[in-house]
């Protein structure tokens, strides 16, 4: 066994918490003897037809949260509240935070094969302060899914008196929606889902009835399903597999807001992490899997470098105007044109209503849906574990050719 760095060689393979990472196996007799190593199991896998000798090599691997903590200003930058998050930031055709992740294995992936087994996500940033289940306070990489889960899925279209929904209209309340339920573990025969519909089915990995519709905007009913195929979309491997794994349980603040059309990017932070939420309602979530927060979207922009020409703002003044005032003029090319996390999608945030739910619109705006039970688009998003490790190739730089590639 030899490590990167290292003089001489070791006899014992190192444990999984000495912060390496498997680089290579070479043997000295390859057309005797194949050799793998099973980063999943962290052993060597030999299969040959007499004596050989293997080397294995390991070199120094970097904790991911590490790793971004130290890029430069023009790649990540802080959003400049009081938990002090580094985020990615600018158009979407320049921001270099692709990741590889969803693998069905992360032993031997390369710039080369990474696409056959994983799924592109982007790490929005690193999240300080962090309330985890079980760890206390952690600074943790978040990281929502590239492309959208197939459909349009309702947040909630359970009917009065179902659970915390005391409309027709469905729940603003996550901790009971349905389409927590289907994004996360241990909701499969859960009594909230709707009638024919099952719960959990993207954790699970399965086909099956969900509260959806085919087109953005419908109104969908109690008992209305669509058929999901999450048999090849939802989260790869058991709930011990690596990939499952690496997901951290942590506290999803649920603050809402009455008026949206006066919120600053720093007011929706506030906001979601206040205590101003429909009566009877809880503050926050322990899971998962969750959505992406207004105030991600937010500090996402870009902005233009410098303030000439007519009416071109900077980052720091699409920061200081209201979200819903970029959707015209200067402001929508020089802020809503400028951040990469534009697109019409559902976030988590509830309006301060028993059925109000808020999402970004394809005008950049974060909009109100005065009900629950509309359709829209999802894209999963978490916060990884602190010890997640990013491989260093040499090669991987975060753009969308050449994602970075994690470990557990």
């Amino acid at each position: 066994v030899k490590v990167e760095g290292e003089e001489g060689n070791r006899t014992t393979f190192p444990t999984e918490n000495e912060g390496l990472i498997y680089a290579g196996i070479t043997c000295d007799n390859e057309g005797i003897t194949t050799a793998t190593w099973d980063v999943d199991n962290w052993s060597l896998i030999v299969n040959t037809k007499g004596p050989n000798k293997c080397v294995v090599t390991f070199k120094p691997g970097y904790v991911l949260s590490t790793y971004l903590s130290k890029l430069v200003e023009s790649d990540i930058t802080s959003d400049g509240t009081d938990d002090d998050n580094k985020r990615y930031y600018g158009p979407n055709e320049t921001v270099k935070n692709y990741i590889w992740f969803n693998c069905d294995t992360y032993s031997g992936l390369t710039k080369d094969n990474a696409s056959e087994h994983c799924e592109l996500w982007r790490i929005i940033g690193l999240m300080n302060n962090v309330e985890t289940e079980s760890k206390g306070t952690q600074n943790l990489v978040k990281i929502i899914r590239d492309e959208f889960l197939p459909n349009y899925l309702v947040w909630d279209n359970k009917p009065k008196g179902t659970g915390s929904s005391d409309s027709s209209y469905g729940s603003s309340d996550w901790t009971d929606s349905r389409l927590m339920m289907l994004l996360n573990p241990g909701y499969s025969t859960h009594e909230l889902n709707a009638t024919e519909a099952t719960g959990s089915l993207y954790w699970d990995r399965k086909d099956g009835k969900c509260s959806g519709a085919t087109k953005s905007g419908i109104t969908v009913s109690d008992g209305t399903t669509i058929d999901c195929k999450f048999s090849t979309e939802g989260l790869k491997g058991d709930d011990t597999g690596p990939t499952k794994s690496m997901i951290e349980s942590v506290k999803w603040k649920l603050g809402g807001r009455s008026t949206i059309s006066i919120a600053t990017p720093s007011d929706w932070y506030s906001s979601e992490r206040g205590a101003s939420v429909p009566s009877g309602r809880k503050t926050e979530w322990i899971g998962k899997i969750g959505l992406m927060y207004p105030s991600d979207y937010g500090y996402a922009t870009g902005g233009k470098e410098s303030g000439s020409g007519s009416g071109t703002y900077t980052r720091d003044q699409c920061l200081a105007k209201a979200v819903s005032g970029w959707s015209s003029g200067a402001y929508r090319t020089d802020c809503r044109d400028t951040d990469w996390l534009l697109a019409t999608q559902w976030t988590i945030t509830q309006r301060l209503t028993s059925s109000g739910v808020t999402a970004l619109n394809a005008s950049g705006i974060v909009t109100d849906y005065s009900t629950a039970n509309e359709a829209c688009a999802v894209r999963p998003t978490l916060y990884l574990k602190s010890d997640v490790k990013i491989l260093d190739d040499e090669v991987s730089d975060g753009s969308s050719d050449h994602p970075y590639i994690i470990v557990p």
